[in-house]
């Protein structure tokens, strides 16, 4: 294995791509059926090729990392839905989110657990901003609420009400319990006002019941501007923290470079083809 792939993030941009018909069909038969069903079912071009690029990613990464090809790899989820792969050797650990025209991937090697989101800053809903900012009053404690609304900008308000949402997506995937929780029990402490893109800023901390947990690390960074991304990190043996090679910035890779070493699992489905270029591409 490759030290390059001990720590790994990538993100691929799903709006600026165009899958021709034999794009779709060859990427369609690189997945396990299952997850080739349950992508079908989304109504619309953009979530079909978001969760389509995500679960090519997770394969790419597994087959860089254990040298396996691409038709000897199966992927399981856990009770909550989190994907995982079976590995005898290896400590492996990987997540995916995809949110506006991104798919992001983070993975890494060692006792750690983690979660990604990405969240594209900015606001649709049809309420005043403050009355959305009331009906989420629970999601985030009072100290949150405070650094959210702590400019009068409503733009800045914005910002850092997704990247609060962002962490907090983040620490709940990597903990694997999902947004059921009580998120008023899970608060950050911002420690730099802004993230920007190409740089990771690490120095937000996580208290849980009022309890400042050391043993997490949170990357941030911005992707195009306008969309935000944390990575978390659980590291289950705190020294461990010092130990590991973290990647710095995100990586894009296309279509391309992502298929590079792919191997078909399933037989060609045009039936699945047919319905995606059916599909509108996105809610107007």
């Amino acid at each position: 294995m490759s030290d390059k792939f001990k720590s790994v993030r990538w993100v691929f941009d799903c709006a600026s791509w165009k899958p021709t018909y034999s794009d779709l069909l060859f990427a369609t038969s690189c997945i396990q059926h299952e997850e080739k069903e349950r992508i079908d079912k989304f109504v619309f071009q953009k979530d079909v090729k978001s969760s389509l690029i995500g679960r090519l990613m997770m394969r790419k990464y597994i087959s860089e990392v254990t040298n396996k090809t691409w038709n000897d790899i199966m992927i399981f989820r856990d009770i909550n839905g989190k994907p995982y792969y079976k590995h005898n050797d290896l400590q492996l650990n990987f997540n995916i989110s995809h949110q506006g025209r991104f798919t992001v991937l983070a993975g890494e090697i060692g006792e750690v657990e983690l979660g990604v989101d990405i969240m594209k800053r900015e606001y649709t809903g049809g309420k005043k901003v403050e009355d959305f900012f009331r009906i989420m009053g629970r999601s985030f404690a009072n100290e949150e609420w405070q650094a959210i609304r702590e400019s009068p900008i409503e733009k800045k308000q914005i910002n850092n009400f997704f990247r609060f949402w962002c962490l907090k997506e983040s620490y709940v995937k990597a903990t694997g319990t999902g947004i059921t929780v009580d998120l008023q029990k899970i608060r950050f402490k911002l420690n730099s006002e802004t993230i920007e893109n190409n740089k990771f800023v690490d120095d937000t901390v996580v208290f849980v019941d009022s309890v400042k947990q050391n043993n997490w690390i949170f990357q941030e960074t911005l992707l195009l501007e306008d969309h935000c991304t944390a990575v978390a990190l659980l590291f289950k043996n705190n020294s461990d923290k010092n130990k590991l090679f973290l990647q710095e910035k995100f990586t894009f890779v296309n279509f391309k470079e992502l298929m590079e070493n792919a191997s078909v699992i399933l037989n060609e489905d045009r039936l699945f083809c047919d319905n995606f270029f059916k599909k509108d591409v996105e809610p107007y």
